[in-house]
């Protein structure tokens, strides 16, 4: 017997198909009172689409009744043509899903990608099946970017059969993590600073620095609470002398462990500025009145050479504003090579110790001096500043260096004044032999600094003029008495006090 075939029939159209085994189809004469038509495969339930094709042009057929729900089997169905006669037609209702049944899909932590589940999917035979994440797609366009519940589109299709259903899933905030740990320490104030990017950190929930002293995890450790704005940490916190290890602590969330050093007092340079300049650098601020005496004489540190020691006397020093630079100056010059020594007398400003220091120092200065342009201070008066102490007894001497003409070419003789530290000085061009706003030619020849070296280039010469700067007179603006026998006058601008320094306010006896 032949084999017959047959269509595979989805939704809206006709699929052809072949099948092997179906009943032989009868050839239908005109003479033929039962006419059998050609068996039809029916996806999704669709038998009058099925039953419909394959009819004789002309004949309208009344079908009777016939099974829907008789799924994965054959039907035979029978019915009444417009021409008298009966059809025959053999229905096969292939198995079809129906919808995928509803799940969550639980928690996902923000920011990271969701993972494709199984499936469960109802058929039209009644069974639940499982279906495996390759088996069906899901839309890429899912967001876990923001906290709480969201959907996803899943899409499965089967035998031509799509369907599509939203399932749940809530995204909530990760793990605490902490990216770019960094960590600085300030000697001079002993802080060890700490900042980091910090991500998922909840409501409620905080950061600590936890630092273990000693690099001991079993002694007590140090704790302080972090700052965390937009995601930026910041934490600070004052620590003892030593090598410590530290971690950011977030409940169970651990960063790594660092280590970091709060240095002891000490002194950590001594260096020449020139032969006659040497700065002592610490690390912590010093008081003042450990490392200078009265007049400002050097006490505490030692230079030796060849067994002799410079005498205090010759050496002045000044402390920086921060403590933490001692400038000290000698009444001679450096030259080559001390023993520079420093005793246990020295103190910080929080009163701790600075250690002792010990080591031979060169003080060697090759550098020739430079002059800088005149600046203007005062009304009339032009200061020229040296880079260094420059080798001059006084005010004859560094008269004697210097030429002062007009652009004519006539000469002038230099009134000036030479700074304490011989690194700066004045030259006065009061009077009616200057004209204002004039320019003229100053040169300055010959002058050496401490180590020997000339000025450079040498000569030297620079512009100077006689210039009017401050027109307003300085006034009185209070005066205050701070304790019995003195009085505080308070100038409405900086005046100059008898050594040439500026000054606002001056504290004397009343």
């Amino acid at each position: 017997m032949a084999k017959k075939s047959f269509k595979l029939v989805k939704a809206s159209a006709a699929l052809a198909v072949t099948a092997a085994a179906l009943t032989p189809v009868m050839a239908a004469e005109a003479s033929t009172s039962t006419v059998e038509l050609k068996a039809e495969v029916v996806l999704g339930g669709k038998f009058k689409e099925a039953l419909a094709l394959n009819t004789p042009a002309g004949v309208e057929i009344k079908w009777g009744k016939y099974l829907v729900t008789a799924i994965n089997k054959w039907q035979t169905v029978k019915g009444q043509g417009s021409d008298g006669k009966t059809y025959i037609k053999k229905l096969y209702a292939r198995n079809y899903p129906l919808y995928i049944l509803d799940q969550d899909l639980g928690e996902v932590e923000a920011g990271s990608e969701l993972e494709k589940p199984s499936i469960r999917v109802m058929y039209r035979d009644g069974k639940v099946y499982t279906q495996a994440p390759e088996r069906f797609t899901m839309s890429s366009t899912y967001n876990t970017k923001d906290e709480g519940e969201q959907k996803v589109l899943i899409s499965y299709n089967h035998n031509g059969n799509r369907i599509t259903s939203f399932l749940t899933y809530t995204v909530v905030a990760g793990e605490v993590e902490f990216d770019k740990v960094m960590s600085s320490v300030d000697q001079a104030a002993e802080v060890l600073s700490v900042t980091a990017d910090v991500k998922n950190l909840k409501e409620g929930e905080k950061v600590e620095l936890v630092v273990y002293p000693g690099k001991d995890m079993s002694a007590q450790a140090i704790t302080e609470t972090a700052t965390v704005k937009d995601g930026k940490l910041t934490v600070s916190k004052k620590l003892p002398a030593g090598t410590h290890s530290f971690q950011l602590v977030s409940g169970e969330v651990k960063s790594e462990i660092q280590e970091f050093t709060i240095e002891a007092p000490m002194v950590k340079e001594v260096k020449a500025i020139n032969a006659k300049e040497v700065i002592v650098k610490f690390n912590k601020a010093v008081k003042k009145d450990t490392v200078l005496g009265a007049g400002d004489a050097v006490q505490n540190i030692t230079f030796t050479q060849v067994g002799t020691a410079l005498a205090p006397s010759t050496l002045t020093g000044k402390l920086s504003a921060d403590g933490m630079e001692l400038t000290i100056l000698a009444a001679g010059a450096f030259d080559g090579s001390y023993a520079v020594a420093t005793t246990t007398d020295i103190k910080t400003v929080a009163g701790a110790g600075v250690a002792k220091f010990e080591s031979v120092v060169s003080f060697e200065d090759s550098v020739r001096p430079t002059v800088s342009a005149p600046v203007y201070k005062t009304n009339n008066v032009a200061t020229i500043s040296f880079s260094e102490p420059v080798d001059l007894a006084d005010n004859t001497a560094l008269a004697n260096a210097l030429t002062l003409k007009d652009t004519s070419g006539a000469t002038f003789t230099p009134v000036v004044a030479l700074a304490a530290d011989k690194k700066s000085f004045t030259l006065d061009l009061n009077g009616s032999t200057f004209a204002t706003n004039k320019a003229y030619q100053l040169t300055i020849a010959g002058v050496k600094d401490f180590a020997g070296n000339l000025i450079t280039p040498n000569p030297v010469t620079v512009t100077v003029e006689k210039k009017v700067v401050d027109e307003i007179a300085p006034t009185v603006s209070t005066i205050s008495s701070s304790q019995a026998g003195y009085v505080v006058v308070n100038f409405s601008e900086q005046v100059a006090d008898r050594s040439g320094n500026l000054v606002a306010s001056i504290n004397g006896i009343s």
